[in-house]
């Protein structure tokens, strides 16, 4: 009874009212029936306050209909609503016409003659046709419970829905110490004089007249709500990107926003709703987690209080992986022979959108591979470019390297090319082995051929990377503490075929 959009001089009259009925059930005094009295009579200005302020918004309604088609939906609602709400206010008022009249009526000054009488409000309000009664209460409850189903169909708004329902709540209710609910119309008449009824069908009256000004209230809102109005506007920057290289141009679209501040709309974003600290004078700031390498697609609505339809924005941006450039300045050298592997990216353009260019230069996306075998000369440039919407190619930068063969190699035996002592035996079966200890690439060497010193003996030349049975023969019949020596050895890369030529000899100490 204290709820509700009341003012704070109507929620003190229902506050008090709910003290005084509560004393009633004691022998009350005549000082306490006539503040009831006066309570019913503030709640009755206030309830004609209320009329007034419905008769002004039904003729706004209509006005509204008259000019504008959008409104006549609304109109008709209020129209409806009208005799509604009159049906059940009448009710009650015949109800209190009927009680005060039965109980002797008024005295000169206007208080009830019958303010104590408790037998009247019982057969009239409580008792059936059975006991000789009248059972207004159920008729009364029964009117008011389609009066609140008719506001329901019609106000499509939650926190006015939940108010409405639980300004005419009628169910049965249990009390302390009571083994069955009592129902409505028990709760709140029996045993009460007629001076506790009177204001409480009172309030009902002013729950219809306060339902039926919430009603109209949100019609008239309706008939806009499809509508933007603006209250204000803001100056917008929207850059076509916040990454500007040197030499490029920042461009962005400057522009007015309006927005209403009295009301946000309702934000989604990829389908779900953008918390409501996030929204701020119509604007939604949305975050969206940087989880993924590339490009991030989102989505969202944006709806209007009111409105049938939302508008849809979409956006993309690009994820990159945080990283540092960090270059060698004297190490810009390429391998002839290898293929030397690239990386080569822009910051705030994607991989696919650049243009690299360089002798010997292939692949896509970032990933390239320079294989500069062929080339002649001790330099290269490698050109990097990006390509533009209209189709054309911009110019980011480029960067010399080093053209450098590969290092020396080296003759190895049992992947070592420590020179031992080793035995006869162990040179004659092992393998001539060729490596790049300690290099940048990977690569693996296949011997194709070396030539063997061994003391006393003339040079062998060998095919392949395996003792001969000369050279074996020769070996064994060397003195312990002779030096072999593996020279002039050929190899191949394994990966491509190309010759290496350039391996150091190999030292071997006989025991």
């Amino acid at each position: 009874m204290a709820g509700g959009k009341l003012t704070p001089r109507q929620k003190m009259i229902n506050m008090m009212y709910l003290v005084l009925t509560a004393m009633l059930a004691l022998n009350v005094s005549k000082d306490i029936l006539k503040a009831l009295q006066e309570i019913d009579d503030s709640m009755v200005a206030t309830v004609n306050n209320v009329e007034k302020g419905n008769e002004l918004l039904y003729s706004v309604l209509e006005s509204e209909a008259a000019e504008k088609d959008k409104a006549k939906e609304w109109n008709q609602r209020a129209q409806a609503l009208r005799p509604q709400a009159q049906q059940a206010y009448d009710l009650i008022e015949t109800v209190k016409d009927s009680l005060i009249s039965k109980s002797g009526g008024r005295d000169e000054d206007g208080s009830l003659k019958g303010a104590d009488n408790r037998d009247v409000p019982a057969g009239i309000l409580i008792n059936g046709p059975e006991t000789g009664g009248q059972a207004k209460a159920k008729e009364i409850r029964e009117k008011l419970e389609a009066y609140k189903d008719f506001l329901l169909q019609n106000i499509d708004d939650a926190t006015l829905q939940t108010e409405i329902e639980e300004m005419f709540n009628f169910e049965a209710i249990k009390a302390d110490g009571e083994d069955t609910p009592r129902q409505w119309e028990e709760r709140k008449f029996a045993e009460l004089p007629l001076a506790g009824i009177i204001p409480f069908l009172t309030d009902l009256q002013a729950k219809v007249r306060r339902a039926e000004s919430d009603a109209l209230e949100y019609f008239s809102r309706s008939i806009d709500a499809k509508s933007i109005k603006v209250t204000d506007v803001k100056a917008i920057v929207m850059p076509k990107s916040t990454f500007v290289a040197q030499g490029d141009e920042y461009e962005a679209q400057v522009f007015l926003a309006a927005y209403d501040d009295t009301q946000n709309p309702e934000f989604t974003l990829n389908g779900e709703a953008i918390p409501a600290e996030n929204i701020n004078s119509g604007i939604a700031t949305i975050k969206i987690p940087a989880s993924g390498i590339g490009v991030t697609e989102f989505s969202g609505e944006i709806l209007l209080p009111g409105s049938d339809s939302a508008e849809v924005f979409t956006g993309a941006f690009t994820v990159a992986p945080p990283t540092a450039v960090i270059s060698p300045t004297a190490m810009n050298v390429l391998y002839r022979q290898v293929k030397n592997p690239l990386e080569i990216s822009v910051p705030g353009v994607q991989p696919s959108q650049l243009v690299v260019s360089g002798p010997g230069l292939s692949g896509s996306n970032g990933n390239y591979v320079a294989d500069i075998t062929r080339v002649s000369g001790t330099e290269v440039t490698i050109s990097v470019g990006v390509k533009e919407e209209d189709g054309s190619t911009r110019s980011v930068g480029s960067k010399k390297f080093r053209i450098k063969g590969l290092p020396r190699a080296e003759a190895q035996i049992y992947r070592t090319s420590d020179s031992g002592p080793y035995s006869a035996s162990a040179i004659n079966n092992a393998e001539i082995q060729a490596a790049y200890p300690n290099f940048a690439f990977d690569l693996s060497l296949q011997v194709t051929a070396f030539e063997l010193i061994v003391p006393g003996q003339p040079p062998f030349r060998i095919s392949g990377n395996k003792m001969t049975q000369a050279a074996r023969q020769a070996i064994s019949s060397a003195r312990p503490g002779s030096t072999i020596i593996v020279r002039n050895v050929e190899a191949k890369i394994t990966s491509n075929g190309q010759s290496v030529l350039n391996v150091s000899p190999l030292t071997l100490d006989l025991n």
